[in-house]
């Protein structure tokens, strides 16, 4: 059950009811912990790690945010893709804008403007290490919008030019 953005999980019995399996309630509410370590722990490996909070504007009128129908990930240790299928009442320009700021908030610096939706960043991990993203948003109908972030290591996927500061492909 979900109440705004906090999750709340509602388990019915005590610590002495006992379910068919043999677990009482904390043995539950421990195995469930348990789930949500390792799948935070996979999520937080390789390049994942480096991919950036992006939330949509909240909703004119409302405390509410756009709505996201459905959302991939794919990739690997040096190149991972988000994408999202959005729905929101604000423009493109409005949305790219709100999210640029996040980007921005986190660290990350525009490289590239290739348009007014769509752009290359620039980050530093932690350690020192260059990553890199691509940031794109298409409007495909009046309030739908499918959004793109790509981060990668610049592992051949990015030839970089000492004299250009700049990914260039």
């Amino acid at each position: 059950m979900e109440r705004g953005s906090v999750k709340l999980y509602v388990l019915f019995g005590s610590r002495t009811t006992v379910d068919s399996s043999g677990d009482n309630c904390l043995d539950r509410v421990a195995d469930r912990n348990q789930q949500i370590e390792r799948i935070t722990t996979s999520r937080n490996s390789g390049i994942q790690r480096y991919i950036p909070v992006m939330r949509l504007p909240p909703e004119r009128g409302t405390i509410y945010r756009g709505l996201v129908p459905s959302s991939r990930s794919r990739g690997s240790d040096d190149r991972y893709t988000i994408a999202a299928q959005t729905q929101s009442s604000h423009s493109a320009s409005s949305i790219y804008s709100h999210i640029s700021d996040q980007l921005v908030s986190q660290g990350w610096s525009i490289t590239d403007k290739v348009s007014d939706t769509s752009s290359r960043w620039r980050s530093t991990t932690d350690e020192g290490h260059l990553i890199y993203g691509e940031f794109e948003l298409t409007q495909i109908d009046d309030d739908k919008f499918n959004l793109e972030f790509i981060i990668s290591t610049n592992d051949g996927l990015f030839i970089t030019n000492p004299a250009v500061p700049v990914p260039i492909r």
